[in-house]
Parts: C-alpha cells; sequence; structure tokens
C-alpha cells in the first residue's frame, strides 16, 4: 500500500495548463538535442507545482518531493516516465540558464500575459473594450552577497542598508491583481528610468490604447509622462518639486485659501464611509516640450486629507521643538560635550541641526561673540601672561509667518494626469490613486507568502534573474485563483467560511490564495495492490474544498485525478 499526499496539487495543475504553460515553456525554452528524460517544459510545470504547494522555491528540495509524490506528477502531468532525477538541483540550475535569456523572456512572458487577458476579459465581457487601469511599482530583493552588475547598494526598504539589492519591476491591472510584466534591475538608480520598459510591455499584451497607467512620483519625470501621452494613454502620478515649483504650487494653494477647504468637493466624507475624507480641487496646466514640440493639456489635482495633515503637523511641531532645544544647548557648557570654539564652528552646527531636523528657514538665530583678556598668574616655571578668552551666546526665536506657511501646505497632494474627464472623474482619480497601497499587498504575497522569494541563495546573477522571472509565472497562477474565486463570490453575493484556522465559521469574500489552497491540506490517495491489480481512494472531500472547486468552475479536478492514475496504472501494466 502507497500512500500519497495530494493536498492543493489538482487545482495548480489544472491552472497551470489553462494558461497552457507546459506548452508555451517548451516553445520558447526548446530543450538541447543531448536533453534526456523528461522535457524542459514539463520539468518547470512540475516545479512550478513545488513552489505553489509547498511556497518553497529552493533547488535541492525539489528532487524528494517528486519523489514522495511521483504518482500524483504522473497523473498531473499525464507521464509515465517521470522519475525523481529528473527534478534534481543540476537539471533545475540549468532551465534557470535558459530562463535568463532576456529576448526568448520577453516573448513568453507577452504570449503568456495575453493569455492571462484572454482569460481576464472572457470572465469580464464588459472590460473588452473598456479602458484597463494598471498600476507599477518596484519592490527590493537584498541578497548576503558582495555588490555586483546587478545587486548594488542604496536606500533599502527593507532597513538594510548593509545589504545590495537587485530591483523588482512590477505592473499589473488593476482589476486582475496578477502581474503581467516583471523587469529585473540594477538596485543603485531611480526607478523613472525603468517604468516605460514594463509599461511598453503591458501596453502589447492589452492590444488597445487608453489605458490608465498608475505609479509613483517617478512616472511622473517629463520623459515617462510624454511617451505616455504620445502613445495613446493615460497617466496619474504624484507631481515633485521639479514637476511643480513650490511658487506654483503655492499659486494653487492661494485659491483654496480664496475659496475655503470646507466648500471643495470630498470624498469618503460620509458616516458610513470606513476610509478617511479628502478634500480636492482641479486645475489645468499646458505641458510643452521643446525637444519634440509637443504640448498636452495636464489636469492637475490638489488633495487634502484632514487626518494625514493633522498626523504631518504634530511630526513638524515635535521636530520644531527638538531643534531648538539642540540649538539653545549649543553654547551651554557641560562635562564631555565639546562647544563651538567660532562662530563659524557655530553656525556650521546650527545649519546641520535645521537640516537634520528639517526646519530650514524656520528659526531666527541670532549669535555673538564675546572676547575678554584675563592674567594668568605666575606658576612655577611659567611666567605670568594674558591671554583672550572667547565665549559664545545665541538667542533663537521662531519665524512664525513661514512656519505657518509651511502648516498650511502641509497634507497636499499634488497629482498629474492627462486622462479626458469623460473616462475618469476627478473623484474617480483621488481614489484610484488613494488604492496605490494595494501593490504593497501584491509585493509582500510575492516575497513572504504564496511564492517565498526570501532569502535566495543562489548566486550567479542570470539565475537569480531567472528565478525571480519563475517565481512571477507561480505568482500568475496564484493570483489567477484568487481572483476567480473573489469574482464567483461577488457575483452571487455570497461568502466562504471553513478557511481560517481556529475560527471555521467566520466568513469572507475576500480569501486569499494561500488560506484557499492551505484547505486542501491533507487531502491524500492510497494505492493499494492485490491480484495483481492496482486500485486508488482519495480522501473524500468535505463542504469547504467542495464549495471552493465550484468556484472555481473545476468540480470535477479532484475525482479527475483518480481516473487518469487508473489509465496510467493499466498502461503500465501493459
Amino acid at each position: 500500500m502507497i500512500v500519497e499526499q495530494v493536498d492543493d496539487l489538482p487545482i495548480l495543475g489544472h491552472q497551470l495548463k489553462e494558461l497552457g504553460l507546459p506548452t508555451m515553456l517548451e516553445a520558447y525554452f526548446p530543450d538541447h538535442g543531448h536533453w534526456q528524460g523528461l522535457s524542459g517544459g514539463q520539468v518547470l510545470f512540475g516545479w512550478l507545482l513545488y513552489i505553489l504547494s509547498e511556497s518553497d522555491h529552493r533547488l535541492c528540495h525539489v528532487e524528494d518531493w517528486a519523489e514522495c509524490h511521483i504518482h500524483i506528477l504522473s497523473a498531473i502531468m499525464d507521464k509515465l516516465d517521470i522519475r525523481k532525477v529528473d527534478f534534481c538541483d543540476d537539471r533545475l540550475g540549468r532551465l534557470l540558464d535558459r530562463l535568463s535569456d532576456d529576448q526568448a523572456w520577453e516573448s513568453f512572458e507577452c504570449g503568456l500575459g495575453k493569455q492571462v487577458v484572454e482569460v481576464y476579459q472572457a470572465t469580464n465581457p464588459s472590460q473588452t473594450n473598456a479602458s484597463s487601469v494598471v498600476r507599477s511599482d518596484s519592490f527590493n530583493v537584498p541578497q548576503f552577497r558582495k555588490p555586483s552588475d546587478l545587486f548594488r547598494h542604496g536606500y533599502s526598504k527593507q532597513r538594510r542598508a548593509d545589504l545590495p539589492f537587485c530591483k523588482v519591476m512590477v505592473g499589473y491591472i488593476d482589476s486582475l491583481g496578477i502581474p503581467l510584466a516583471v523587469d529585473i534591475v540594477k538596485g543603485s538608480g531611480p526607478d523613472f528610468e525603468y517604468y516605460l520598459s514594463v509599461i511598453n510591455r503591458i501596453q502589447r499584451m492589452l492590444n488597445r490604447s487608453q489605458n490608465l497607467y498608475v505609479g509613483d512620483s517617478q512616472l511622473g519625470a517629463t520623459s515617462n509622462r510624454l511617451a505616455i501621452h504620445t502613445s495613446g494613454n493615460y497617466y496619474l502620478c504624484p507631481l515633485s518639486q521639479k514637476q511643480v515649483h513650490p511658487e506654483k504650487f503655492n499659486d494653487y494653494l492661494d485659491t483654496v485659501r480664496s475659496e475655503g477647504i470646507e466648500n471643495l468637493p470630498s470624498i469618503f466624507n460620509k458616516q458610513t464611509d470606513t476610509r478617511k475624507p479628502a478634500y480636492f480641487f482641479e486645475v489645468q496646466e499646458i505641458i510643452p516640450d521643446p525637444v519634440c514640440d509637443i504640448h498636452w493639456t495636464e489636469r492637475r489635482l490638489l488633495v487634502y486629507s484632514p487626518h494625514y495633515a493633522q498626523g504631518l503637523i504634530q511630526s513638524f511641531k515635535n521636530r520644531l521643538d527638538e531643534a531648538e532645544e539642540k540649538i539653545r544647548l549649543l553654547v551651554i557648557s557641560k562635562p564631555g560635550r565639546r562647544n563651538p570654539a567660532t562662530l563659524q564652528d557655530l553656525h556650521a552646527r546650527i545649519g546641520t541641526i535645521t537640516e537634520k531636523y528639517k526646519v530650514e528657514g524656520c528659526f531666527d538665530v541670532q549669535c555673538d561673540e564675546n572676547r575678554t583678556t584675563i592674567t594668568v598668574q605666575r606658576h612655577k616655571d611659567r611666567p605670568a601672561r594674558m591671554i583672550e578668552k572667547i565665549s559664545l551666546g545665541l538667542s533663537v526665536s521662531r519665524k512664525n509667518v513661514v512656519i505657518e506657511e509651511l502648516i498650511r501646505r502641509i497634507g497636499w497632494q499634488i497629482y498629474g494626469s492627462n486622462a479626458p474627464e469623460n473616462l475618469f472623474s476627478a473623484a474617480q482619480l483621488v481614489k484610484l490613486y488613494r488604492d496605490e497601497y494595494a501593490i504593497e499587498h501584491l509585493f509582500d504575497y510575492f516575497i513572504n507568502r504564496d511564492v517565498g522569494l526570501l532569502p535566495i541563495y543562489l548566486k550567479k546573477e542570470n539565475r537569480v534573474k531567472a528565478l525571480i522571472r519563475l517565481l512571477s509565472i507561480a505568482m500568475k497562477c496564484s493570483m489567477l485563483i484568487q481572483y476567480r474565486v473573489r469574482l464567483t463570490l461577488q457575483e452571487n453575493e455570497d461568502t466562504l467560511n471553513g478557511i481560517y484556522p481556529g475560527n471555521k465559521g467566520r466568513q469572507t469574500d475576500k480569501p486569499t490564495a494561500p488560506m484557499l489552497l492551505r484547505a486542501f491540506k491533507g487531502v491524500a490517495i492510497v494505492c493499494t495492490l492485490s491480484n495483481e491489480t492496482t486500485s486508488f481512494r482519495m480522501t473524500a472531500l468535505n463542504s469547504t474544498q467542495s464549495t471552493i472547486l465550484t468556484l472555481l468552475k473545476a468540480p470535477d479536478v479532484y475525482s479527475g485525478i483518480v481516473d487518469l492514475l487508473k489509465s496510467i496504472s493499466v498502461l503500465r501494466e501493459t
């Protein structure tokens, strides 16, 4: 008798096959003439099953895992000649070398992206000709290694400045939540250089214009906005001081002062709203590009969040208090403290303090220097002498007019977009950017949950890049499962229970992919040999598992595995 864990493998295999992954992998990354055993595409198919089922990408564990699931893999992959050695780490490493080919990967990613978009449009016929909202941003992938061409030191979002890292640029359709394009770039350098590569690839997958691309302030570079506008698409991003000069920004706020914030249109202002309110108004500017002799009309949205402003104002006041106290202590003597010796040194330290606390120009500091001559009495061999003693003093006061002006600007954000008002109203644009945090959830799934990107143990840069690409394929499958279940629940106005550990009665209409897959842990199949015949029995599915399969519109996936195992067994006997 042989017992094998089935768990979530049939669901994952069904989803990967529906995307046509095994065939596409073999077509875009063909085997060498001397490659033996299971084809490279099928090996990658099995490796993806391991990654998604175990949330682990380590190469050295796949072979043992395959040995423990050899019959299930044979049924899912419909192959008789699967061996555990097909999944050894040497073969997996060579497959990563294939995935590191940039040209082949770009063609494969475009083909797979079109397949995902077709699935999305099939489940949402109303979105076939509608404008898509595409979000793009980057996250860091640090590693314990020496700096290299790909891994560089820079600003670390994980607060590990000692570790070099590479960046992963990701672009995805907002309503779908599936990463369509992934670009692995060097860790140092600004993000604005890498946005257009991802955007152009997504544009080819969608095969239509008038899409809205949402990003952070790095997307707001003039070159990026010009490229998106000339391609017939739209952008939405915050504008930095490089795009909007502070004087221009103050002119906008003067307009608000005359009208009053309370008279501005707002969102999330009802008592039933769970999100904090925001007030906004819109102005329009003509943006010229002297190089290309092109100009376009840009809608600029100034948004004020009272709750956000309250926290920033309190932080600003705390920094003022701390900076003022530090400045006053500069001329107060204390054992162990080195006071400034000259006025030049004193002014330099004051500048350092105001820069550290970001309160430049908020204080009026008057420094003075007193020189006195004192007599030092004779002592032993030293004669009596006159020395000059320098004492420094200062008086500090706050520039209330400047401070009030800075406080008036706190809490305001300015966004730019070229989207026409008949497609996206000002309120819609404000809400869309307020949902920008959703991409951070995708990054969390990528790094910590669904595929467990960190830590990475590979050392060859091309294989690290290939591994991240492989994990992006796994993320497509995982997020597509999540999307389909949520969509069906939304259409049926229903909820799902039985997936929360320790609280089976808790219901949700937005389950995550790990929660859904975890519900199938423990499903096993038993293979018994009697009278030279082989029989298979599978653990009966509970109501939650059956409901999930119904939501995925794949109710016969597990029963079909048993039938496949029986047919494979007959073929092996013959």
